[in-house]
């Protein structure tokens, strides 16, 4: 996909590589899924930017314990795209996400935490508590 996208050593082919992208996210590989996100977040590859698509994606890579994948769902709760604003779920997402390892998401959670009531932030922690304990599944 990515020779495809970038021409090295075939001819450049959005087309080709966004079918590439797609049938390795449809495998279910956690990169192709993150990518397939950021693709939709971005409108790039040839797809129109749409954040319900990215979203999509980085939930199937989230259920897969993809830290990268829960940052972004933080970041599309926090902006209110391709799902509602929703600053609790941000604080979870990204609460998972740095447990996960990810390296920003505790630069996220100090930014959002003096924003949130101490209520709000238990709250937050709580769903991420249950949704590690159900592996990442109906998050």
């Amino acid at each position: 996909a990515e020779m495809y996208r970038n021409g090295d050593g075939v001819e450049q082919d959005d087309r080709t590589a966004l079918r590439w992208y797609r049938l390795a996210a449809e495998t279910g590989l956690i990169i192709a899924q993150n990518y397939m996100g950021w693709i939709y977040e971005n409108g790039i590859v040839g797809v129109r930017q749409d954040y319900d698509e990215a979203v999509k994606w980085w939930r199937l890579a989230a259920a897969q314990g993809s830290a990268s994948a829960q940052n972004n769902l933080g970041m599309m709760h926090h902006f209110g795209r391709g799902v509602g604003e929703d600053q609790i779920r941000a604080y979870m997402w990204w609460t998972l996400a740095a447990a996960g390892g990810h390296a920003i998401s505790p630069q996220h959670l100090e930014y959002l935490a003096p924003r949130l009531k101490q209520a709000e932030i238990a709250e937050a922690v709580a769903l991420a508590d249950a949704c590690a304990a159900r592996d990442f599944q109906d998050c």
